[in-house]
């Protein structure tokens, strides 16, 4: 996989996070894009919903590959790095294998200070521009998991 388009030049990489993925074209529980299989949603509608997912799983991996969150620099930060990785590992499951290659072109919008609490506070931004149900199956939980990541970073800041 190639490196995301990242507003100030943040290198991603999302290839270590593969997981099973539906291939085709819905959600792995098997609902659309739409979400829960309804289809009361537009198109655009459809689109923001999988844009923010795919932001959010692009957010997380950045946390993760930040130097400030890597080895021994500071044990608080390289434990929200390792959250930030299995929660992003467990939301790009979520999305359907077609979309795998948008993660290409994902451009997220944080300033080059931006520190690893905005950028987990952003994920989270992300996930609450669309209501949960709106989201396949495991979504609640994946949110869960990242209002936790939440709470973790603003106790170390």
């Amino acid at each position: 996989m190639t490196v995301p388009q990242i507003t100030n030049q943040m290198a991603l990489s999302t290839g270590s996070l593969r997981g099973t993925r539906a291939s085709d074209g819905m959600w792995p529980d098997g609902s659309d894009l739409a979400g829960e299989g309804s289809t009361t949603m537009s198109e655009p509608d459809r689109v923001d919903l999988t844009t923010a997912w795919m932001q959010i799983v692009t957010l997380l991996t950045v946390v993760a590959d930040r130097p400030s969150t890597r080895g021994g620099v500071d044990p608080d930060l390289h434990s929200v790095a390792l959250g930030a990785q299995i929660v992003a590992a467990r939301a790009l499951a979520l999305l359907p294998a077609e979309v795998d290659g948008d993660l290409e072109d994902v451009v997220i919008d944080v300033g080059p200070s931006a520190t690893v609490g905005d950028l987990v506070r952003a994920a989270s931004d992300a996930a609450r521009r669309h209501p949960t149900e709106a989201f396949p199956a495991g979504a609640a939980a994946v949110i869960a998991d990242l209002d936790d990541l939440v709470a973790e970073v603003e106790a170390v800041s």
